[in-house]
């Protein structure tokens, strides 16, 4: 005979906990009004019993129990260090640090993707201009072509955003970090410091050291830097050339530009 009833002070709270109650033996329909968290005991119902085990954050299902940051578009994950040959198959909704100072970096795009799937690379170590990265596509287009990408550009920071499969990835975001940089000019010492325009002058009349502790960093219409390269003129007495009984000597040089 089938229990319809049970006396509330029949069952003691806390009473009832999982090992007490059969797999698969109550139905929503059985229970009548809300049963209060008073009445469960604390760690009793795992999250696989409940109708719902897994929530989804950004397109990505996450079962309930695990942990995960909010607030930020993508997931950064640790860094990859190139070997020229290794692959390595990014997700959605993660962030790259490659890093590529021995050898090139070869990435893939995810084998499916859907609008809005958001993917970003980071040149960790501003090497990207000397070992390439190659963004392999995985079967979609990358800016609306089948072709593989090529990041060749030091300190890149990449926004990949996937739309359709016409245009498949689109870049949204491609900056060079170099570009926020202060703004540094070239500064040096010795000599005797003289300034003509946009120029200082080192004049050295004898012995001494032209020492250069800062290099701009170019004058670019964001960094508004100064120029990284050192003109000097040497300039010297030239010596007479030695000469013999009904000859002349010939004139010795006289330093130059560079």
């Amino acid at each position: 005979m089938a229990i319809t009833k049970l006396p509330r002070s029949g069952i003691a709270d806390n009473s009832i906990n999982a090992s007490k109650i059969e797999d698969g033996t109550i139905a929503i329909a059985e229970v009548s009004g809300t049963i209060s968290n008073a009445k469960i005991k604390d760690g009793e119902i795992a999250n696989a019993k409940l109708s719902n085990s897994a929530i989804t954050i950004r397109g990505t299902s996450r079962a309930l129990g695990t942990s995960v940051t909010i607030g930020v578009d993508v997931d950064w994950q640790s860094k990859i260090t190139s070997d020229g040959s290794t692959v390595t198959t990014m997700v959605a909704q993660r962030g790259y640090f490659v890093d590529n100072s021995s050898a090139a970096g070869i990435v893939k795009l995810p084998t499916s993707a859907t609008a809005g799937d958001t993917i970003k690379i980071k040149d960790y170590a501003g090497n990207f201009g000397t070992n390439v990265l190659v963004i392999q596509r995985n079967g979609h287009n990358i800016q609306g072509v089948a072709n593989d990408g090529q990041i060749q550009t030091n300190r890149a920071s990449l926004t990949l955003v996937y739309v359709d499969s016409t245009k498949g990835w689109l870049y949204v975001d491609e900056h060079n970090v170099a570009d926020l940089q202060k703004p540094i000019h070239t500064e040096a010492t010795g000599g005797t410091v003289t300034t003509s325009g946009d120029y200082k002058i080192h004049t050295f009349t004898g012995d001494g050291n032209f020492v250069v502790p800062q290099v701009g960093n170019g004058p670019t219409p964001v960094s508004g830097g100064g120029p990284n390269t050192v003109s000097y003129l040497v300039i010297a007495g030239g010596g007479g050339g030695g000469g013999h009984a009904g000859s002349n000597g010939g004139g010795g040089g006289a330093g130059g530009f560079r």
